[in-house]
């Protein structure tokens, strides 16, 4: 009896070991800059130069099982499933997915919010936009003009490759009055 009471034990000891090692959110890592509007204005603010953000991301389907992930290995893995009640939509799991979702909002261009973690283009045109901004950062830009997007979409044998590429010119606006 007792050797029966401590397996039980055991057994939910796990479940529950099991339950709280599980993850409950993706890491995320989000960065923002403002795109400015163009002004005839010159004197506030200098264009520094051109800069790109590029990202090609995978969409692949195995089953109702879809895999979302860069093309570079790094950053993420988002595995997300098909709804049992809705097959159009892919519900995201945490628990199966890696990495950290690194995600760019710029302002005025591709309307803030998240992306949809199980849709490539989505996560492909916001890490193109976070990989822009880090590069901003880089040189000290406060912003960006006129911000464009380019999107290829290349198929694979059991998916989709997006290839996204955001241009846009750095500014520093002038301080000095």
């Amino acid at each position: 009896m007792k050797k029966q009471i401590f397996t039980v034990m055991s057994v939910i000891f796990c479940m529950l070991l099991a339950s709280c090692a599980s993850r409950q959110f993706a890491p995320i890592s989000r960065v923002t800059l403002p795109a400015v509007e163009r002004s005839d204005r010159t004197d506030e603010y200098q264009v520094l130069n051109s800069v790109d953000g590029e990202v090609a991301v995978s969409m692949t389907q195995k089953g109702k099982k879809r895999i979302v992930k860069p093309d570079s290995g790094e950053d993420f893995i988002n595995v997300c499933y098909q709804d049992k009640n809705d097959p159009e939509k892919y519900n995201y799991s945490t628990e199966d997915s890696k990495g950290t979702l690194r995600y760019g909002i710029i302002e005025n261009f591709n309307n803030g919010g998240e992306p949809d973690r199980c849709d490539g283009e989505s996560m492909a045109r916001y890490l193109a936009a976070y990989r822009l901004i880090n590069e901003a950062k880089t040189v000290g830009a406060d912003g960006i003009l006129a911000p464009s997007v380019r999107v290829d979409t290349e198929e694979l044998k059991d998916g989709v490759l997006y290839r996204v590429k955001i241009s846009a010119k750095l500014i520093k606006l002038n301080t000095a009055n």
